[in-house]
């Protein structure tokens, strides 16, 4: 009813509400999905509600280092606070090689192995050059066209 003054009254038809009644099958589903998210949200933040065991501590990277060479995937490698690792068998074998090819090239005039054993070098297993045979060399070689030997004997090219 509408009052438009002391004496006049309207009266107005009551409007029915629009609204269908929600089914309750949907309100169900609709509470469950709820409870399952809250659920999964929950077991996420605080895993020890579950029934998994918690993951190890991860290791290390020199434990990672450490372990690849032990297992002789990796021959050597350094550490973070440069420490040098070597590993056993492959690295030994490669080590004792490349001192062979060092004495051999005649970059390293001796060495000795991972077993013992001693290397020399040809510059070791030939006599040293005197001064005078150096001298003749160079003068045979036409690098000085004459030079006086240490007992005064001339040499010439």
């Amino acid at each position: 009813m509408l009052k438009i003054d002391d004496t006049t009254q309207v009266e107005t038809p009551q409007q029915a509400p629009d609204r269908t009644p929600i089914p309750r099958k949907l309100v169900v589903a609709m509470a469950t999905v709820l409870i399952v998210t809250i659920g999964v949200i929950v077991w996420r933040v605080d895993p020890t509600l579950s029934d998994h065991e918690p993951e190890p501590a991860p290791r290390s990277q020199d434990d990672v280092v450490r372990q690849l060479v032990d297992d002789g995937k990796v021959a050597a490698a350094r550490l973070s606070d440069g420490t040098l690792l070597v590993g056993s068998g492959l690295a030994t074998m490669r080590k004792d090689a490349v001192l062979r090819q060092l004495v051999q090239d005649g970059h390293v005039p001796a060495a000795t192995l991972s077993d013992g054993t001693e290397l020399t070098g040809p510059r070791l297993q030939t006599p040293p050059l005197s001064q005078d045979d150096i001298v003749r060399q160079l003068v045979a070689a036409g690098k000085v066209p004459a030079a006086t030997l240490s007992d005064g004997t001339q040499v010439s090219g």
